[in-house]
């Protein structure tokens, strides 16, 4: 009896302990950034199988282990963080994983603007670069930060960009930038390069049908930094960036022999084209065989001044007097910190620079800040903003001008003595001289570049100020509901002040005195102004619901959304204010509509003014959007991969019929891993 007892009870606890063993093993817990901060969206899977699940908006998750799996081990992954894994054994109530930063990883991230995903989830032709490679670069310039750094963007002379080529002739060339999620008009300059944590770039036609037709030349959607939860961080970045002169040699110009021989040459070919009777501007060389031929110096005068202008060296002469060290100073200040419901960036940035050319300088200053609120579990809310400040200066007559050797400037032009005074440079003509000399009060017409670049010279000032802003929700898990936008506008003014000393007023009150009154000038003295003031706006508002979700081997990932857009331009460029006085702020009214169109030139000693005058234009631009879009994709067992992306611009480019306000694109595309 007690041997069948024992028997039944043994029989009893083998059989409890076999379905024991065949029950699943429920793991919970929760996966956290290595800040603290819940990483939404994780994946926690079993290693070597299918079986998978997702973390919920707080990080945390509740995975299914079957029985047959309970030696092995959970693998833990996030875009842009090294993957960890930890044996289920080793596992006893809920736990808690943390996950570090991948550099390598982050670079695989793909910002859309409207969403985020893994490089392996992406179609089309995508592009990144994460913060680490644009800090590796000492340049004050986002755009030439990212010059070399991916394969199709191409960095112009003009300081443009281009992303595969030239998309369109006649329309915007440069390509589409998105800041923060937001389309806006701002060009790569415009943004603090030590404030961005990644940049992708959208390189195909799939960049069309999410961001429609403004994106045909390309999308670059910048990521600005973010708070990071833990106590404040205050980071400083600075750089010292020396260049030296630039060596002209390397230009391969002419030097001042060979050209003086080419104007005696030309001189031969044509003799009677020389006089001392001509009038204008005129070389140096011209004026001495036109005052040998007229006999005014002798020959040996002339051999001596042709040979005195042979030893001369303009460039050389340029680029000891003319140009100098270059050198561009930048500091950057960050401050960054949070908790769990608030976190935080501030970061301010000054560029000075001091232009290799004389008289050439610029400074600006950019501060952004970005903030987040998460009041409750289920709402996030999102505020960024930027203002920047810059101010240029420079003179009008750039060093290429120079050295085209045009009306004023030869190889054998000559900008100091040997004492260190600035040279008086002749170039009008013997005759034109003799004319202005006659006239009581006229100035004199000598010419130094040196002189000429602080006596005429260009500034501008620039305002723009950057507003961003999200409100979302999290419905239920994997579904997320948002309304945001941006707000931009940018104000600036371009001022060419051409003094009263400088060369061309002094030759413009010259040539604009009266034949039958002397006394009386067209171009009165004094400064002249040409003035444009430039205005632009930009703004979105964008409602977005999203959802994603794992089942098992499947994944389903859509989103859907509207979007208004406006854009508007409103330029003004003032009529030439002759007689400018800036301390008062005062000038002269002249008729500009006569005098560029030539009606007092007959009466002028010099024929013509010299000096072309605005008119004065008003352009204005307003483009409207209406935009619907989707995007959505499906993933099977993390190797299958379909998606695709629809939509819908409206706008008023092609006038009032709405057949032609519509503009669909769209876009199909698939992925497959390798199975083995």
């Amino acid at each position: 009896m007690i041997k069948r007892l024992f028997a039944s009870l043994l029989l009893v606890l083998v059989t409890v302990s076999a379905v024991i063993a065949q029950n699943p093993v429920v793991i919970t817990g929760s996966v956290l950034a290595d800040d603290g901060e819940p990483l939404p969206g994780a994946t926690v899977a079993v290693s070597g199988t299918s079986n998978a699940t997702a973390t919920d908006i707080d990080g945390r998750f509740t995975l299914k282990v079957p029985a047959a799996k309970k030696d092995g081990k959970i693998h833990v992954s996030y875009i842009g963080m090294r993957p960890v894994e930890m044996a289920i054994s080793m596992i006893n109530g809920p736990v808690e994983i943390r996950l570090q930063d991948d550099d390598n990883r982050l670079e695989e991230v793909i910002v859309t603007g409207y969403a985020t995903l893994s490089k392996e989830r992406a179609t089309g032709s995508f592009g990144t670069i994460s913060s680490k490679k644009l800090e590796s670069k000492l340049a004050t310039n986002l755009a030439d930060r990212l010059e070399g750094q991916m394969a199709g963007v191409v960095l112009n002379k003009d300081g443009s960009m281009s992303i595969r080529g030239r998309a369109t002739l006649n329309a915007e060339t440069d390509p589409l930038v998105v800041v923060d999620g937001y389309p806006t008009e701002l060009k790569l300059s415009d943004l603090n390069p030590d404030n961005i944590s990644n940049i992708t770039v959208l390189k195909d036609a799939v960049a069309a049908s999410i961001y429609g037709s403004r994106s045909a030349n390309g999308v670059i959607i910048v990521s600005t930094r973010q708070g990071e939860e833990g106590k404040m961080k205050v980071s400083y970045r600075g750089s010292l960036k020396v260049l030296p002169k630039p060596d002209l040699d390397y230009l391969h110009m002419a030097g001042a022999s060979d050209y003086i021989d080419a104007e005696i040459e030309l001189y031969n070919q044509n003799p009677g084209g020389t006089t001392i009777a001509n009038r204008g501007t005129m070389s140096e060389v011209s004026t001495l065989i036109a005052k040998n031929k007229a006999g005014m110096i002798s020959d040996a005068e002339y051999n001596a001044g042709i040979e005195a202008l042979r030893q001369n060296d303009f460039l050389a002469d340029m680029k000891k007097y003319m140009f100098r060290t270059e050198l561009t100073q930048t500091h950057n200040l960050g401050i960054s910190g949070g908790s769990s419901v608030n976190r935080y960036n501030l970061a301010v940035n000054y560029t000075n620079t001091k232009g290799a050319f004389i008289n050439t300088h610029s400074n600006r200053v950019i501060i952004d800040l970005n903030n987040e609120w998460k009041p409750f579990r289920f709402l996030t809310v999102g505020v960024g903003a930027s203002i920047s400040y810059s101010r240029s200066h420079a003179p009008n007559t750039g060093w290429q001008t120079y050295t085209n050797y045009g009306q004023y400037i030869k190889p054998y032009s000559r900008l100091m003595d040997a004492n260190g005074n600035l040279t008086n440079l002749t170039p009008l003509s013997y005759a034109s001289q003799q004319l202005y000399d006659g006239i009581a009060g006229s100035k004199d017409m000598y010419y130094n570049p040196i002189q000429d670049s602080y006596d005429s010279y260009n500034k501008t000032a620039t305002f723009g100020a950057r507003v961003n802003g999200f409100v979302r929700f999290n419905i239920m898990e994997g579904l997320y509901a948002e309304l945001g936008g941006n707000w931009n506008r940018s104000n600036s003014t371009y001022r060419a002040i051409f003094g009263s000393g400088s060369y061309v007023m002094r030759n413009a009150y010259n040539s604009s005195t009266s034949m039958s009154n002397p006394t009386n000038h067209y171009i009165p003295d004094g400064d002249a102004v040409n003035e444009t003031r430039y205005t632009s706006e930009d703004w979105t508002l964008r409602t977005q619901i999203s959802y994603s979700k794992s089942f098992g081997l499947h994944r389903v990932s859509a989103l859907a959304g509207n979007e208004v857009r406006r854009i508007s331009y409103d330029n003004n460029q003032y009529a030439t204010r002759f007689g400018y006085n800036s301390t008062a702020g005062s000038f002269s009214p002249v008729n500009i509509k006569d005098l560029a169109s030539g009606t007092y030139n007959s009466d002028m000693i010099g024929g013509s003014a010299g000096f072309y005058p605005e008119y004065g234009e008003y352009s204005l631009r307003d483009n409207r959007f209406v935009s619907w879009y989707f995007n959505g994709s499906y993933e099977f067992n993390n190797r299958y991969l379909v998606s695709g992306s629809v939509r819908e611009d409206l706008t008023n480019f092609f006038g009032t019929d709405p057949k032609y306000r519509h503009k669909p694109l769209w876009s199909v595309g698939g992925h497959m891993e390798d199975c083995q």
